[in-house]
């Protein structure tokens, strides 16, 4: 497991960072929001994402134990997105336009929580639908989920 871990970490790490230049540093000059839904762009490619690492790492892990249960599965995909959020936010530290080292301080946190937080649902909501097979109502709550709060919202401080 802990290879597992370490390896889709890394993996969600990249991610980050390709994300995170693609908003903010690329030539391409994306808008900030999609306008008929009224959802921050960085949220849904950081939900879509975080899904599809979820979905490998997971499948993965069920190939070799079979007979994980959802709480194992959760717990694998939410240890992921933290580990890796914390490296993220420890090397984005250089890169914010702030005063104090408190600031730092607060959205070092605000990021690895919020974000490990909703990974947290978004893992279980993954493992759920794995270990289920109920398609049809996990394409419905990651619709929901969307749009209604991780994409307008908890992805404000990211």
């Amino acid at each position: 497991m802990q290879a597992s871990i370490i390896k889709n970490s890394i993996i969600l790490l990249a991610v980050f960072f390709i994300e995170w230049w693609l908003i903010y540093y690329s030539p391409l000059n994306l808008s900030e929001r999609v306008v008929a839904l009224n959802v921050k762009i960085n949220g849904v490619l950081l939900v879509g994402l975080i899904v599809t690492i979820f979905i490998f790492a997971q499948k993965s892990f069920l190939r070799k134990n079979p007979t994980a249960t959802i709480f194992k599965l959760t717990v694998l995909g939410t240890t992921i997105c933290i580990v890796a959020q914390i490296a993220f936010q420890a090397i984005r530290q250089p890169f914010l336009i702030v005063t104090s080292v408190n600031e730092r301080f607060y959205y070092f946190l605000l990021g690895t929580i919020v974000v490990s937080v909703y990974g947290a649902i978004l893992s279980f909501l993954v493992a759920f639908q794995l270990k289920t097979q109920k398609n049809r109502a996990t394409y419905f709550t990651y619709y929901w989920f969307c749009t209604n709060s991780s994409c307008y919202i908890a992805f404000e401080y990211y």
